[in-house]
C-alpha cells in the first residue's frame, strides 16, 4: 500500500454545525451539514478536497469526502480554491476505485450495503458480511431502546490484513500507538477501521474471539450514525460503555424475549466487580462522567465501569440515555467542559449521583 500523507495532524478541535469558534486573534464558524461547500486545498505537496468545518489563522480542519477528518495549520497550505457550493460523499463505486488505486496491486475490495472492505486477494475474507452484519445488529438494537441512529453519511470502510507485521505498519504510519496484543482499531481520523486476521477468526467461534473487532467496529457504527460525533466529542465513558456493551453477541445479534442475563458481557462484570471489591470508592461514579483520566490511571476499572453504568442505563433507562447521547453529539457551549458534563449527565439522568450510584452497584449485584 502507499505510504500515509506526510500532513501533519493537530490534536482534534471541538468543532460541529453552527458552532463559532474564536482562536486566537481570529473568530471562525464551523458550519452546519446544510451549508457545507467543497474547497480544493494543497498543503505539504498534497492535494486535499472536502467542506472547511473549521478555519482560523493558526488551523484548519476539513472533511474528507471519504470521511476522513484533516487537522492541519492553516499557514502549511499553499492553495485554495473553492470548487464547489455544496460538498457530497463519494458514492461507493468512486470510493472503492479511489480503494484500490491507494492499496495497488495485490488488494481486492468487498462491498456491502454499508461497508467497503479491503482485503489482500490471496485471503478471501468472510469479514465483509461479519461487518455488515455487526452494523445491522447495532442499528436494530439502538432502534429499539429508542436511539434513533441516522443513515451514515460515507460508505464505510474497513482494511484487513493479513499479517500483524502489515498491520503495525499501517498503525506506524498513521501515528497510532498500539497497545499489547491489539489486533484492530478504529481511528475517528481517518474514519476507518485496521485489522488483521487471525487463524483463529475462521470458524464458529469468531464472535468470542474477536470481541476487540465487534468493539471497533461499535466505535465506527456510532461516530457514523450520530450516536458520537467525531467533531464535538463525546465523554469516554460513554464511548467506551457503548463499545463494550455490544462485544456481547447477545447485544448486537439479539433475538427476541431474550433474558437481561445473555446481554452481560460477562468479562466487564466480573471485572468491576472485583473493582468494586477491592479499590472502589464511594463517588468514583462522578469522576468517570467529568473527566477522562480514569482511563490513563487504572484502565480495568475504567472500562469495566463505563460498562456497567452503559449497560444500567441501557437496561433500565432508554429514554435517558437517548437524550443524554442527543447532548454529547450535539455542538458544545462555551462553559467549561467539565461543567458540560455535570449538567448534561444531570439533565438526562438527575441531579442526584448518589443514589444512581446505589441503584447501579444494586443492578450489577444482581446480575446472574
Amino acid at each position: 500500500m502507499r505510504s500515509t500523507s506526510p500532513i501533519r495532524f493537530l490534536p482534534p478541535l471541538l468543532l460541529a454545525g453552527g458552532l463559532v469558534s474564536c482562536i486566537g486573534s481570529s473568530c471562525t464558524v464551523a458550519l452546519s451539514a446544510d451549508n457545507r461547500f467543497t474547497i480544493r486545498v494543497t498543503v505539504q505537496g498534497e492535494t486535499l478536497e472536502g467542506a472547511p468545518l473549521h478555519q482560523s489563522e493558526d488551523r484548519t480542519s476539513l472533511l474528507g469526502r471519504d470521511g476522513r477528518l484533516w487537522l492541519f495549520e492553516s499557514r502549511s497550505a499553499t492553495s485554495f480554491a473553492r470548487i464547489s457550493n455544496d460538498f457530497r460523499a463519494y458514492s461507493p463505486a468512486e470510493l472503492r476505485a479511489r480503494l484500490l488505486r491507494e492499496f495497488g496491486t495485490g488488494y481486492q475490495v468487498t462491498g456491502t450495503v454499508h461497508y467497503l472492505v479491503v482485503h489482500r486477494e490471496r485471503l478471501p475474507s468472510e469479514w465483509p458480511q461479519r461487518f455488515e452484519d455487526l452494523y445491522r445488529g447495532f442499528v436494530r438494537y439502538c432502534t429499539a431502546r429508542g436511539l434513533t441512529p441516522r443513515a451514515p453519511e460515507f460508505p464505510l470502510v474497513a482494511i484487513i490484513y493479513g499479517s500483524p507485521a502489515e498491520f503495525h505498519q499501517h498503525a506506524e504510519q498513521e501515528a497510532v500507538r498500539l497497545g499489547p496484543g491489539m489486533i484492530g482499531y478504529y481511528s475517528s481520523q481517518s474514519n476507518r477501521v485496521v485489522m488483521y486476521e487471525q487463524p483463529a477468526s475462521n470458524g464458529d467461534h469468531w464472535k468470542r474471539n474477536a470481541a476487540t473487532i465487534v468493539h471497533e467496529a461499535t466505535h465506527q457504527a456510532a461516530f457514523n450514525t450520530g450516536l458520537h460525533s467525531r467533531c464535538s466529542p463525546a465523554p469516554r465513558w460513554i464511548v467506551e460503555g457503548l463499545a463494550t456493551m455490544f462485544e456481547c453477541p447477545a447485544v448486537w445479534d439479539a433475538q427476541p424475549n431474550r433474558p437481561v442475563r445473555e446481554r452481560v458481557n460477562a468479562g466487564q462484570l466480573a471485572a468491576f466487580r472485583d473493582y468494586v471489591q477491592s479499590r472502589r470508592r464511594t463517588g468514583t461514579l462522578m469522576r468517570l462522567v467529568t473527566e477522562d483520566d480514569s482511563f490513563r490511571d487504572d484502565p480495568a476499572a475504567a472500562y469495566s465501569e463505563a460498562w456497567a453504568l452503559t449497560f444500567y442505563l441501557a437496561e433500565t433507562s432508554p429514554r435517558a440515555l437517548q437524550q443524554y447521547l442527543t447532548k454529547t453529539s450535539a455542538p458544545p457551549s462555551s462553559a467549561p467542559e467539565s461543567q458540560r458534563r455535570v449538567t448534561d449527565f444531570f439533565a438526562a439522568f438527575g441531579s442526584d449521583p448518589a443514589m444512581l450510584e446505589a441503584r447501579l452497584l444494586r443492578f450489577i449485584a444482581d446480575l446472574k
